[in-house]
């Protein structure tokens, strides 16, 4: 068993406490079926339920009696639990039957027309950049967050640059200037273009990395293009080895 005290307030003497229970026979690994006692007001009332729960499993149980997983409430009066709802059997139980509506069965036949017209799920697409892409786990987890990230990431790509480069400058600049503006990458004053323009300046070694990242700078506080900043800054390298 175990206490989920979800409303404390002790300097006004108030207490409300949910305690969950299930029992299992000696030499057995897995526990039974879990009930939930709720709003429990006192410690004597915690331990006078549990009490009651643990010998009421017990005794179904050797009965061999089914149980279901409900909610509960303690009867003080009384002295014993009494139901206030049934829980559906799923392991995280969160749903409940609706009384006003009616089963809705959907046929395989309509399943599989909407399978075939799904995107990639976000484990597909995590997937996906690790093994066709080369990305490590951080960096396909992370561009893969939301559906927002996942578009700009695969726009930026659209333009012909190599993925990591991509997945560097959007995972470490582009979302860390975004995060201390306070903003979404839907509101990035860098279209994905702007992205792929400057790593296809350092590829072609026009600018360095660092020259990169200033004009990144620049272009992100001031929304400006990357190829007019770097045309108009004259920050471009030379490689030619005879100049």
């Amino acid at each position: 068993s175990w206490l989920d005290v979800s409303n404390c307030d002790m300097e006004k003497g108030e207490l409300r406490v949910d305690v969950n229970v299930s029992v299992r026979p000696k030499g057995q690994e897995k526990f039974g079926t879990r009930m939930e006692i709720k709003n429990l007001n006192s410690f004597k009332a915690v331990k006078d339920a549990l009490t009651y729960e643990i010998n009421r499993q017990i005794a179904a149980v050797k009965a061999e009696q089914p149980l279901h997983q409900q909610t509960m409430l303690w009867d003080e009066v009384k002295g014993e639990t009494k139901v206030m709802r049934s829980k559906e059997t799923a392991q995280e139980y969160r749903y409940f039957p609706e009384p006003d509506l009616k089963p809705l069965i959907i046929s395989e036949e309509e399943i599989e027309k909407v399978r075939k017209t799904m995107p990639m799920l976000p484990s597909q697409k995590r997937e996906y950049f690790e093994k066709e892409l080369g990305l490590g786990s951080y960096d396909a987890t992370l561009l893969t967050k939301s559906r927002q990230i996942t578009e700009y990431f695969e726009k930026v790509l659209s333009f012909n640059v190599p993925a990591k480069q991509a997945s560097n400058w959007i995972g470490t600049d582009l979302l860390g200037a975004l995060n201390a503006a306070g903003k979404e990458i839907e509101d990035s004053p860098l279209a994905p273009k702007e992205i792929a323009d400057l790593i296809k300046f350092i590829q072609e070694g026009k600018i360095s990395i660092k020259m990169g990242r200033e004009i990144f700078t620049k272009a992100f506080n001031e929304n400006k293009k990357i190829a007019d900043l770097v045309k108009s800054l004259g920050q471009t390298q030379i490689n030619d080895e005879a100049q």
